[in-house]
């Protein structure tokens, strides 16, 4: 037997030893190694979420100020779009955005005065964001409101008494023709006759006006009542969403529609509280009660082949316009 070939036994069993030490070693290090790596891509990702989620809520913001760019420039907005969405998925960037204009009843244009909801959803990799922006209308009130009675036009009261604790106008001519008119007067053009009370003031700044378009929405809620029905007057009586003295049918708004057809047409001695306003191109009478955004009481008479007589036994024109 040589002794060349001889290894002792715990000399093998020390190299062995030192082996698996290093494979240990090289194993926790491989681990550390790859635990670093993927800890990196978690927080990569982690930032990239973020960042984003960030750039979302950036792009929501420009879709909101998009919505009110383009109602800042078109005056006919509600016309010219619907309820819902206005842009759809909209390049910006690196992400897109989805603009919506949301109307509660679903309408854009049945209402200058309705809210509108704006909505913006950005979108950015696997981010989204969602803005909402409530839009209220900003309504001027029309100067005409502030008096209990005001003509768009030139008006002549023709056998008329007329009673009113406050200033009655016209934008253009007024007149009394054997007429008692115990009430202030303004007109932006003159006042002629002898029938004036009160003081009189000319060269008024005219007054603002309802649309040409004010009578669609009461001509479409309103119940009519036919002229022949009521011989041409509204007169000792009582006109109510629960009580129409000229037909069968009632309407819960109060609003009542007569056709006049260039004919004279008379109201006095009634219960109709409210206001009562005369402008001209038109011939129907529109009455209502007090109802949030909607005048009280509303007539528009051909300017010169209709006439409105007001006569106040009992009742006297309200001054309040609420």
């Amino acid at each position: 037997m040589s002794l060349r070939n001889f290894i002792p036994v715990g000399t093998r069993r020390r190299r062995a030893g030192v082996y698996i030490t290093v494979l240990g070693t090289a194993t926790a290090i491989t681990v550390i190694g790859l635990s670093s790596l993927t800890v990196a891509r978690i927080e990569r990702r982690w930032m990239k979420a973020g960042s984003d989620f960030a750039q979302a809520r950036i792009y929501a913001e420009s879709a909101i100020e998009f919505g009110l760019l383009k109602i800042d420039q078109n005056a006919n907005w509600r016309t010219t779009y619907v309820s819902g969405v206005w842009e759809s998925n909209k390049v910006i960037g690196n992400g897109r955005f989805t603009l919506e204009g949301i109307d509660a009843d679903g309408l854009l244009a049945d209402s200058a005065t309705d809210g509108l909801t704006l909505r913006g959803t950005g979108m950015e990799g696997s981010a989204q964001f969602k803005l909402e922006v409530q839009v209220d209308a900003d309504i001027t009130p029309l100067t005409c409101l502030e008096r209990p009675l005001h003509v768009g036009n030139d008006v002549t009261f023709s056998g008329a008494d007329v009673t009113s604790d406050r200033p009655i106008s016209a934008n253009k001519n007024m007149a009394a023709v054997a007429s008692t008119i115990n009430a202030d007067a303004e007109a932006g053009g003159t006042i002629i006759g002898l029938g004036f009370q009160g003081s009189r003031v000319t060269g008024m700044i005219a007054r603002t006006m309802p649309s040409a378009s004010v009578f669609d929405y009461y001509i479409a809620n309103g119940t009519v009542i036919n002229f022949d029905s009521t011989g041409g007057k509204i007169e000792d009586t009582v006109l109510s969403p629960r009580r129409n003295p000229y037909g069968v049918a009632t309407n819960p708004q109060g609003i009542y529609v007569i056709s006049c057809g260039g004919r004279d047409f008379t109201i006095r001695d009634c219960r109709i509280l409210g206001e009562h306003r005369t402008g001209g191109g038109q011939s129907s009478v529109v009455a209502g009660p007090r109802q949030n955004g909607i005048p009280l009481r509303r007539c528009a008479l051909e300017r010169k082949r209709s006439r409105s007589k007001l006569q106040p036994a009992g009742i006297r024109v309200s001054r309040h316009l609420g």
